[in-house]
C-alpha cells in the first residue's frame, strides 16, 4: 500500500465492501489474454496494491496483482505447451477456487459476478 502495509487482498477488499468488479474483472482479463499458467487462484493470492517502476519509484496507482499460484505443479508440466492449455488451466483454477460469499464465478463468461 501507499503506506508501506500489505496491499489488501480480495478477501479483505470484498469484506470491506470495498470491491470494484469491474477492475478485478478487467485483471481477471488480462490473466486469460495473456494466458497465465496457475495453479492456485486461492482468493488470498490477489491483491489490491501499487507497484513502484522505474528509478523514480512511481507508481501507476492501485492494480491487481496475482502474488502467488503461478506455474505448473506436475511434474510433466503440460500445463505450459499452449496458451490454450493454459487458458483451460485458468478455468479450471477458477472453479477450484475458494468461494466468498455473495461473489460468483461464472465460468461461462469467465468473470466475478455478484450472487444473486
Amino acid at each position: 500500500s501507499p503506506t508501506g502495509t500489505n496491499a489488501p487482498t480480495l478477501v479483505d477488499m470484498h469484506a470491506n465492501g470495498e470491491l470494484d468488479l469491474t477492475s478485478l474483472n478487467a485483471f481477471v482479463e488480462d490473466l486469460y489474454d495473456r494466458a497465465i499458467c496457475v495453479s492456485d487462484l486461492n482468493p488470498d493470492n490477489f491483491v489490491f496494491g501499487e507497484r513502484y517502476i522505474g528509478p523514480a519509484g512511481r507508481s501507476k496507482g492501485p492494480e491487481w496483482v496475482l502474488i502467488d499460484g503461478f506455474g505448473d505443479r506436475f511434474a510433466i508440466q503440460v500445463r505450459g505447451l499452449t496458451a490454450r492449455t493454459r487458458r483451460m488451466s485458468l478455468d479450471d483454477a477458477f472453479k477450484r477456487s475458494r468461494k466468498l460469499p455473495g461473489l460468483r464465478w461464472d465460468a461461462k463468461l469467465r468473470r466475478f459476478a455478484i450472487s444473486d
